[in-house]
């Protein structure tokens, strides 16, 4: 990465790199280094917690108490393979975005482009500074009754718990330290996945707003007053079509970026929200039903989870909503300019603009599910209706 707007993207850089998930650096041997101690570490705490539905007799309280840190955790792991295995395609996305600041020339453009990103860097800096205050918490939470024994011993050990509900198949007491350490580092690399891709992928839609709002200011430009009371002379009218070439060249670019993105992540996360309504469900019944959450412990992660679950699925549609008001936008510039009065050329290359703004253009996953405000709320009545089916199973 060398460009402009390069130092808006250093926190997402250092994310993925701690992962060993930017595009850049994936196929590195150090790097595979890293992906293979992720997936020992990852892979194995999702196991053990399946472990316990199989050798568990049914219980509801139970199934329902696993599923809700084990759905989470299947999260993670989708979430990490899906940017490992396309990391070619991410690569290409970031070399687009380097390639687009640097194609940019015009000062105004270039301040609209840097709005966006820097918008995109807060965002960034909120979530993981978020993060990093719930892992603090939890991880002081897990080691507390260790730190009171030390601090203030009682005549007796106190009693010795993981949050997680999993199944080691060894004696507790003698590796609880280990099975600790493996559930605590497991939880921070999963937090760390879902916010580094996260928020990366904020960066693509917040990319692609800050291009199409570049677009609508070109279709604007193009036709500035002083331009339009000389459109008659040929000099004139070459400027006007230019103008409003670049202006459709970007649009069309735009789309593709778009495009691109939806596609190389549907299948990720068509599974995606499935499994995301799922565990939303699970955690708003615990949370909402203070009988089945036995401690301060519980309490907290229950509402750490409902509330990242919320935080992730609102921002996700809410840019998908974005760039479809973006792209709606372009369309109202297009017909809100003196277009009329231009030279018939120029109102010829507008209608390539107009054609494909005029579309209902909306980020749609598998055909099935459109990213906006209103996907949103769909998503959530969902997960009150599947509250609603939980508890009437009691």
């Amino acid at each position: 990465m060398d460009f402009i707007g390069e130092r808006y993207y250093k926190l997402n850089k250092i994310l993925l790199n701690s992962l060993g998930l930017w595009p850049s650096n994936c196929k590195t041997r150090p790097i595979k280094l890293e992906l293979i101690l992720c997936s020992i570490i990852l892979l194995p705490f999702l196991f053990v917690q399946l472990c316990v539905l199989i050798t568990s007799e049914y219980n509801l309280e139970l199934t329902l108490n696993v599923l809700s840190h084990m759905l989470p955790t299947f999260i993670y792991v989708v979430k990490y393979y899906a940017y490992y295995f396309n990391a070619n395609k991410i690569k290409i996305m970031m070399d687009e975005i380097r390639n687009d600041w640097n194609a940019l020339n015009d000062k105004k453009e270039i301040e609209i482009l840097e709005k966006y990103t820097h918008k995109m860097n807060i965002y960034t800096i909120s979530l993981t500074l978020f993060m990093c205050v719930c892992m603090i918490i939890f991880i002081f939470i897990e080691y507390l009754p260790i730190i009171l024994d030390i601090v203030v011993p009682l005549n007796e050990t106190r009693p010795r718990s993981m949050h997680v509900i999993a199944e080691y198949f060894v004696n507790f007491e003698k590796y609880f330290l280990l099975m600790l350490l493996h559930e605590i580092v497991a939880t921070t690399i999963g937090i760390i996945t879902i916010v580094a891709t996260g928020t990366i992928t904020l960066a693509y839609a917040e990319h692609s707003c800050g291009m199409l709002k570049i677009v609508s200011f070109r279709i604007h430009h193009a036709f500035e007053k002083n331009t339009m009371l000389r459109h008659s002379s040929p000099q004139s009218e070459r400027i006007i079509c230019d103008r409003i070439s670049r202006a459709v060249d970007l649009h069309r670019k735009s789309l593709k970026f778009i495009e691109n993105i939806v596609s190389t992540f549907t299948i990720s996360y068509s599974i995606l929200i499935c499994v995301g309504v799922a565990s939303l469900s699970i955690n708003l019944y615990r949370l909402l039903l203070p009988s089945t959450l036995k401690n301060i412990k519980d309490l907290f992660t229950t509402v750490m989870l409902v509330i990242g679950h919320f935080i992730y699925m609102f921002i996700a549609n809410y840019m998908g909503q974005k760039i479809t008001d973006h792209n709606v936008d372009i369309f109202n510039t297009t017909c809100n300019v003196s277009w009329y009065i231009a030279p018939l050329s120029s109102q010829k290359i507008l209608l390539f603009v107009m054609q494909g703004t005029i579309k209902d253009f909306r980020l749609v996953l598998a055909r099935m599910f459109v990213a906006s405000l209103e996907g949103f709320s769909m998503l959530f009545t969902k997960s009150m209706s599947y509250v609603t089916a939980i508890y009437s199973l009691q």
